[in-house]
Order: structure tokens, then sequence, then C-alpha cells
């Protein structure tokens, strides 16, 4: 954006814009939102701050448990009863906030990471499909559709009947809530995926081109702009009283920036990217980094008051709810730390990595976990314990994962035979004999080592080697990526994962993975599938190598992969057709788990 202004250096050598807002603005004014949790981060200046909510201090346990069918990283609103909350099954879900039951849900056409906003009996979100969406609270019908140019994984903040959001096509939107007309746009030089804070008749949003912005909430021109050492993902808070943002960035700074003079006050580095926006109560703002930690600073100067060591990257944003700070980390649990001092007051372990806000009031924190489930914690309160029954095989009796999953040796014995016939059979070699060419490989064959099944990783999962183990399945794995008629690459959990189909050489889809890790050390990573047919047979799917394995109605893939590393595989999808070529592309639920795990 050009705005002419002009800049100072500032710790880190960040530079401001020049001020434009009118001197003397008012003291901002907020909607009270007792007894409910309507939008991201609690209220329309994302303060995570509800000095009147209540949540569980003490022998903390999940009053109930849903499975909301693959990992969930957007944080819930509660209105009326009613948990409203997206997942990356592309679906916006309405769950009854005593039990979990649900009450309906609306699809996209992708997944949804976006918070939902619940203003006036309507709920508003986006996708990654890159529409905006509002959607009847009571019913789940489409109320109206606004498309942008690319995946909204901002939250909408909604103010005096305006929608404001970002997408990754660079842009700002101000969407008229009632009829989905578009009021104004405002362009930035890079994606917008956090979401804006709206106080006083002004929208304050940052943009990967690591500018923090003040934009009239009017008509979008700008106020002022303030230069970042890094990106910002996370999204600016403003204070109670209205005369400071907040914003951090990707460098690791967080920012208190003055309204009126659009100048950073102070500025404080942590000691790794912060992609989660703080909570800001009137003397203090408590932020995650993902160096594991969570800081208190003092508003005053960002003095540190204290820090609590989660002991994983915390990428979700935390909040305060009465005197207690609670907030999610990928050690795969929730914690309950006081304000005063951030002594820990209880931890709840989850199977799934928490990149997600809870929402916090009567009592309960809300929250959901990269396995795809949705908590409701309490005091005193325990989920019943069951044991998982072991699936029948086809004639009642043997689990499929029994017949599927073959002894180490044999495994490797047949998987290089049939790379060697597959790779064989795309050079041309067997069109002249064809009819004694070997079957083209119909197992869902992942990339084999020579290790026992049972000798799994320090978590549990199986730890295996990649492809390079076998310069076979590099051929057949660069041949599918060759002749993929449709791949489509996607970003989650610090993981880029490509998927390549190819569906026109057999009769069964291959599906080659290329999955590259942005983790600074070595990682468990397991990719879960939803079976297409739920009816499926062991002909139908075929044998299995180490590595994939049939659990339940999921296809499931378990790998090591060395810090920044990249690992290959490859799999027969028997469970689906060529004309599933949207589930066939569509991003699996992962889960990421550290190898130095406890």
């Amino acid at each position: 954006m050009d705005t002419g202004v002009t800049r100072r250096g500032l710790l880190c050598s960040v530079g401001t814009g020049a001020a434009a807002a009118a001197a003397g603005a008012a003291p901002a004014v907020r909607a009270q939102t007792d007894g409910e949790w309507p939008t991201y981060a609690y209220d329309a200046a994302n303060s995570g701050y509800a000095p009147d909510a209540t949540g569980p201090r003490q022998d903390v346990g999940g009053e109930w448990r849903v499975d909301l069918g693959r990992g969930v990283s957007s944080s819930p609103a509660v209105v009326d009863g009613t948990v409203y909350v997206g997942s990356d099954d592309t679906n916006l879900y309405a769950l009854s906030a005593s039990d979990g039951a649900e009450e309906w849900r609306f699809e996209t056409g992708d997944r949804v990471t976006s918070s939902p906003a619940v203003v006036d009996g309507t709920v508003y979100v986006g996708s990654n499909d890159g529409n905006v969406y509002a959607v009847d609270a009571t019913n789940g019908t489409e109320v109206w559709t606004v498309e942008t140019d690319a995946q909204i994984v901002a939250s909408p903040t909604v103010v005096d009947g305006t929608v404001y959001i970002g997408s990754r096509d660079d842009s700002v939107y101000a969407i008229d809530a009632a009829d989905g007309t578009e009021e104004w746009t405002v362009e930035t030089d890079n994606d917008v995926s956090a979401t804006p804070a709206v106080v006083d008749g002004t929208v304050y949003v940052g943009s990967e081109d690591s500018t923090l912005y003040a934009l009239n909430a009017a008509d979008g021109t700008e106020q002022w702009q303030v230069d970042t050492a890094g990106q910002i993902t996370a999204a600016p808070v403003v204070s109670d009283d209205g005369e400071t943002v907040y914003a951090g960035d990707l460098a690791g700074v967080l920012y208190a920036v003055d309204v009126e003079a659009g100048e950073p006050d102070w500025a404080v580095t942590t000691g790794g990217p912060i992609v989660a926006s703080p909570a800001v109560d009137p003397e203090t703002v408590v932020v995650g980094s993902r160096d594991g930690s969570v800081y208190a600073l003092s508003v005053a100067g960002g003095d540190e008051r204290w820090s609590f060591d989660t002991g994983r990257q915390v990428v979700g944003s935390p909040v305060i709810a009465g005197s207690v700070v609670y907030v999610g980390s990928q050690s795969r649990a929730m914690f309950g730390l006081l304000e005063t001092d951030g002594s820990r007051l209880w931890r709840f372990d989850t199977d799934g990595l928490i990149t997600a806000s809870p929402a916090v009031l009567d009592g309960t924190v809300f929250v959901g976990a990269g396995d795809g489930s949705f908590f409701a914690l309490r005091e005193g309160a325990r989920l019943p314990t069951t044991e998982t029954p072991t699936p029948a095989g086809p004639d009642g009796g043997s689990s499929l994962l029994s017949l599927l999953i073959l002894p180490a040796a044999i495994v490797t014995f047949v998987t290089v035979l049939l790379g060697v016939g597959y790779a064989a059979y795309r050079a041309g070699l067997f069109d002249p004999i064809e009819e004694a060419a070997p079957d083209p490989p119909e197992t869902p064959a992942g990339n084999d080592d020579s290790s026992d099944d049972e000798s799994n990783g320090a978590d549990g999962t199986d730890s295996v080697e990649g492809e390079d183990s076998f310069p076979i399945w590099s051929v057949v794995i660069d041949d599918v990526i060759e002749r993929a008629g449709e791949s489509r690459r996607t970003a989650t959990e610090d993981l880029l994962i490509t998927k390549h189909v190819d569906s026109d050489t057999f009769e069964r889809p291959m599906v080659a993975y290329e999955i590259e890790s942005l983790w600074t050390d070595p990682v468990n990573v397991r990719l879960t599938e939803p079976l297409g047919d739920s009816s499926v047979t062991d002909e139908s799917i075929g044998r299995l190598a180490e590595g994939w394995r049939v659990e339940g109605d999921r296809l499931v893939f378990r790998r090591s992969i060395d810090a920044e590393g990249t690992t290959r595989t490859i799999v027969a999808r028997g469970d689906l057709s060529p004309d599933d070529m949207e589930q066939l592309l569509s991003q699996p639920s992962v889960s990421v788990y550290t190898l130095d795990r406890d």
C-alpha cells in the first residue's frame, strides 16, 4: 500500500508509520458478552479477556468429547447454549454445550480453520475454499456467501452490521452482514491471515507483508501503518482503554503501538515466532511463543512478570477468564495458569496438538485438538474410558489389521517385486508379453523397511525409514508423480504435504505423497485418511505394508521424519474410484509428535 509516510528506527530496525488518526479519540466501548463467547478471542478487540467468565481451577477433566472427523484448529464460539466450531473435515458444527450433541452441520468446500462469529442469530465464518459464509444459527441454512480469490484462514469480526475479514488473496474485506454486499476492499502486499480487531471506528489488521495497518472502518482508508521485523499472522489486540494495539510477528517480536500516534511504545522479543494473538487485561499482556513459553508482560513497558514453559510450541492464543490464563500447546495439553504468577493450576492431556484458542464460560473450557477431538472440560469431570474393540475381518473373526499387516521380511520382498513390476510395466517392458505381466501394485504400499512392525518410535508410533531405503520405490513414486492428473499442496502442523493422484493408469487410483517437515527437531508424523467405502474388504483395499494400516474406518500412515527433512510414500486407494478425485486430493488429518515425547 502506498502511504508516503515517514519511518524511524525502533528495536530490530522496525519502522513506524506517521499518525493519521484524529487526536482525542474516545475510549473504546465494547458490547457486553456476559454468559457467552460470541467470537474469536471473546470480543471485537480480540482481547481474549473475559473478567466475568468463570472457568475451572482445579481437578479438571473431560465433561464430554466428540469426534469432528479431522483436526480442529478453529476456535469455538458459544452462544445461547450452543457451541459453534469449524473442522478440517470441511464442516461448521453446532453442538449442544451441555453434552456435545450435534444440532446441525454446514458443509463448505474445504477445511474450516477460521473461527466463527455469532451475531444476532447468524454465524459468520470463512473457509479454505475462499468463501465467507453467513449461516442461520438455529438450523444451519445458508444466508449468503461471498467469494474471495484465495483461502480464508482468518476469522471474521462483526461490528455494527459489517463483517471484517482477511483473505490470502492479500486483501481485507468489509461486507454487509445482512446481505453479503461488499462495502470496501483494501489490498496489502501479501496474505492476510490475521483476524482484524475493530474498535472505535478503526480496523487494525496485520499482513504477511510485515505491516500492521490501521484502517477507517467506514471506507477502508488508511490511517497509519507500522512496519514490523517479521510477517504478521496473529490477530492484533486492542487494550481495554482503546489506547494501545498489541501485535506479534514471526520474528518473535511483540509490539505495543500507540493507536493515536501510530508508533510503538515498546517492543519485546521472545525466543520464537509469535503466531497467535496475546490476551490483554488492564495490567498484563499474556502471549505465547513458538519457543514453547507463555509470557506475562506489563502493559506499561513490556517488563516480564513471569513465564511458563509448556514444553512445546504455543500456536494457540491464550485467554484470561477471571484470574486464570487458559492456553494450549503442541505438547498436546491444555493448561490453566494463575494469572498473578504463572503457577500451574492444572493440565489436561489430549491425543492431538492444540492449535486453537479456547472459549471459557459457565465453569467450562471448550477447545478442539489436532486429532479431531473437541472437548468440554470442567472441574471434577471424567470422561468414560472404554476399550476400543478390535475391528472384525470379513469373516467376523480375525481383525482386518491382522490380515493386512504382513511380516516385515515378506513385505520387503513383495513390495520390491511389485515395485520392479510396476516400474517395468510403466517403462513398456511388458508390452510384447502383456499376458505374462505381474499385477500392478494393488496394495496400499507404504515405503517399507526391514524393521519389525512391533518396533515403534518413542511415542508408540511406527518409526519407519523413507522410501530411499528401497530405491525402486523412488522410481515408482517418481512415475506416479509424473503421470499424476491432479496434484494439491497444503500446509498444516508445520508440514508441507503434496498429494499426486494417478487415476488413469490402473483400475485403482494411486496416490503419492511428498511430506516436507519444517520442524527443527525429528518428529513422528501420522496421516489419517477416511476410507471411502465403509464396507471395504481385504480384497478391495489390498494388503498393507509397514507405515500404512487400516484402523477402524480410516487408513493411517505413520513415519518418523528428520529435522527439516522430507519423506515420500505411495498408496493404492482401492476404496475409492477415479470419480472421487476431491476426496483423493483432500488434506489428510495430521498429528505430529516429537521423538523425545515423554
